[in-house]
């Protein structure tokens, strides 16, 4: 029974863990940023396509926290939660680069494996609350799971 609950309690425990950040830095009354993307992987998942919708909270000068949640297709589907600290690097004007780390678990092809993940990018802020998104994140680990990175780009808003 425990090899079958096992892949929903890990993915559970790291939905939870994310939301509690996000409620925590909510309650903070800090600016939130939402994103979306749609990106392609490299590595032992090469080829895979991944897309999803995540969000952060600054919690302090230039440091945020946030949880992300999104799909991952290959030969089959599959889910890829995280939970992330960023710290965003002062630029000039429009430009918003950043670096992010934390935990994710996946669910792909009947296998659950817990990752960390390491990237940075940039967002383009085009006006106040629009902005394009560009990232390379590594993920590293994954148990039975290969590690593998991506190229993700996508739109943040706020």
């Amino acid at each position: 029974m425990y090899r079958i609950l096992r892949p929903v309690y890990q993915i559970s425990s790291v939905l939870l863990l994310s939301a509690g950040l996000l409620l925590t830095a909510s309650s903070a009354k800090a600016q939130s940023l939402g994103y979306g993307f749609i990106g392609a992987t490299a590595g032992d998942l090469s080829g895979a396509f991944r897309y999803g919708f995540g969000a952060e909270w600054a919690t302090a000068p230039h440091i945020s926290i946030g949880g992300e949640i999104g799909g991952i297709q290959k030969n089959s589907s599959g889910l890829l939660a995280s939970g992330n600290i960023t710290v965003h690097v002062p630029a000039p004007h429009a430009f918003d680069p950043f670096a992010t780390g934390g935990i994710s678990v996946a669910h792909i092809g009947g296998t659950t494996g817990a990752y960390g993940n390491l990237g940075g990018g940039l967002n383009y802020w085009w006006n106040s609350h629009l902005a394009f998104r560009g990232e390379f994140r590594g993920y590293l680990g994954g148990g039975d799971l290969p590690g593998f990175g991506e190229f993700r780009f996508g739109i943040s808003f706020r």
